[in-house]
């Protein structure tokens, strides 16, 4: 008898749980709309190269840690390098061969874990998105500081900055005129990402 009594404790806990989890639990859609910004500066003049839309839909699913700042991400974010416009076909011909679009063709971005829930934040919220980014082949882990705009009850709107180098992945920037026009190693990223919860039954 204390056996079945056991077995359908153990029972009850475990369905609670699960049925914990699964109300902690979000989805949300990256419509193909969201778009990326590179910005950069040489000793000449300054430069943008544009993503203005990824081109596809892709799910975030975000799971409840230990604690309310902590909120764990699954999903990878493809950027093909060939969408990639520079506004001026030589520039953006130089970007893509210092970043090796031909033997790597799509930057990725793997979103991990952040400090807030999506479901939680308002209008000029802060986020911070611990994600990282493969360029070139080489990977790097970093903090994406995000701050938010509510579209309505369902869509909001993430506009992140982060600072990185060519060096950060073992890339060189490119030179032009036998060296005499100098990219800098710094470049200024913004991604901006739109996102549309999705009611699970």
């Amino acid at each position: 008898m204390m056996i079945k009594y056991l077995i359908i404790a153990l029972t009850f806990t475990s369905t609670s749980f699960m049925l914990k989890n699964s109300i902690d639990n979000e989805f949300w859609l990256l419509k193909p709309t969201s778009g990326l910004i590179v910005q950069g500066t040489s000793n000449v003049n300054s430069f943008a190269c544009r993503v203005p839309s990824i081109g596809c839909f892709d799910t975030i699913s975000i799971v409840k840690g230990t604690s309310n700042s902590e909120f764990y991400l699954n999903s990878e974010l493809n950027v093909s390098l060939q969408l990639f416009d520079c506004g001026n076909r030589l520039m953006t011909k130089d970007l893509l061969k210092t970043l090796k679009a031909s033997q790597y063709p799509h930057m990725k971005i793997a979103f991990n874990k952040m400090n807030k829930n999506l479901s939680a934040l308002q209008n000029s919220s802060e986020v911070i998105i611990t994600s990282v980014i493969e360029l070139a082949g080489v990977s790097k882990k970093m903090d994406l500081h995000f701050t938010t705009k509510c579209i309505n009850q369902s869509k909001i709107e993430l506009v992140g900055h982060k600072v990185i180098c060519f060096s950060d992945f073992g890339l060189k920037p490119p030179t032009k005129m036998a060296g005499t026009i100098r990219v800098k190693d710094q470049l200024d990223v913004e991604l901006k990402m739109l996102l549309e919860k999705q009611m699970v039954n």
